[in-house]
């Protein structure tokens, strides 16, 4: 799009009628004001909006990476139902074993 020329030029020249002249003052101011709106927006999202969604995320992670007391309680269960499958499990050993050793011990005493 090719530029206009500068208003007082284009007078001097004789190219622009005083009507264009004024329209061309109000489509500055238009513009002029016009620029604020558009500018601090701009400057809202680039640095707060930004900065907020890394500072939330890097929050996010801080936290996922330590155990909530949820997970806690959890991790404990765990670790109780755990320890009384072994005890079930070695208790279940000793009984296998000691039906064994009376099964033996009967086929070696009846010939």
């Amino acid at each position: 799009m090719p530029v206009p020329p500068a208003p007082d030029i284009a007078i001097q020249a004789g190219n622009v009628s005083p009507e264009d002249l004024e329209a061309m003052r109000q489509a500055a101011e238009i513009t002029a004001a016009a620029v604020p709106m558009v500018v601090v927006p701009v400057i809202c999202i680039v640095f707060v909006l930004m900065s907020w969604l890394i500072l939330h995320y890097v929050t996010k992670w801080r936290q996922a990476k330590t155990l909530t007391s949820e997970d806690e309680s959890l991790l404990d269960d765990l670790h109780d139902t755990a320890r009384r499958l072994d005890e079930r499990l070695n208790t279940i050993e000793r009984i296998v074993a000691a039906d064994r050793l009376t099964d033996q011990s009967q086929r070696t005493s009846k010939p």
